[in-house]
């Protein structure tokens, strides 16, 4: 799927603890969960390189993610929301 976003189904039996989701067959860490996700992400990225049209992130992208990462982790101090503040999308 090129250019969409799609989200990861949620493994059976998880069971909303409040803060944190907790599932007694939950994976010991993320590969056994999104390894076919990434293989899916490879093959589509080998197969649109093969015609020339690969993309991937752009450097906004990053900018953004490091920004909503920071968020994040200001979230967790201060126990509460934090803003995400973005400088207007440049041309790049």
């Amino acid at each position: 799927m090129r250019g969409g976003r799609r989200r990861a189904a949620e493994p059976p039996g998880n069971r909303d603890l409040g803060f944190a989701r907790h599932s007694p067959g939950d994976p010991e860490d993320w590969r056994e969960r999104f390894v076919e996700a990434y293989d899916q992400e490879f093959r589509e990225w080998i197969a649109a390189a093969s015609e020339g049209t690969a993309g991937g992130p752009s450097t906004w992208d990053g900018y953004a993610a490091t920004l909503v990462a920071d968020a994040a982790l200001r979230a967790v101090s201060s126990g509460g929301l934090e803003p995400v503040n973005m400088i207007p999308k440049p041309t790049l």
